[in-house]
């Protein structure tokens, strides 16, 4: 529910700014979210499917491209769910796409489960920190 909700405040954003921009070339803008699944759930609803490709859409000028998807590696659904993610999107926009687990550090106990999607338009190594740690302080 939550996952649902999260999501569709992403995609009514969006969708807010598409007609302003229906004229305007697509756009090379990195992006980094969050896909929250509930218990047991491997597949990805319409409005994840649209926040996907959105988010696809805005990478979609780079002269390069990378996606991540860093997982809890601890859980079972995660090659179900890395598959249904690299699925939704199209496997010839990306230079590098790649699964990487989230390290036993950044793990969050009785929280949702999640998979951080990181797209971005410059070369980043496997297991480097994916966002700034002090962003929003």
């Amino acid at each position: 529910m939550f996952r649902t909700v999260l999501a569709a405040c992403v995609v009514m954003a969006a969708m807010t700014t598409a007609p302003a921009m229906a004229e305007a070339p697509a756009r090379c803008e990195a992006t980094s979210f969050r896909v929250y699944f509930g218990q047991g759930q491997t597949t990805l609803d319409d409005t994840t499917l649209q926040m996907l490709e959105i988010a696809e859409r805005n990478m979609a000028d780079c002269d390069y491209a990378e996606l991540h998807v860093v997982m809890d590696g601890a859980n079972p659904q995660t090659r179900a769910r890395g598959a249904a993610i690299m699925a939704a999107l199209d496997e010839d926009a990306w230079d590098v796409a790649r699964i990487e687990q989230r390290s036993p550090t950044q793990r969050i106990a009785y929280a949702p489960d999640f998979a951080e999607v990181v797209m971005s338009p410059t070369p980043l190594r496997a297991g480097e920190p994916l966002r700034d740690p002090n962003a929003g302080v």
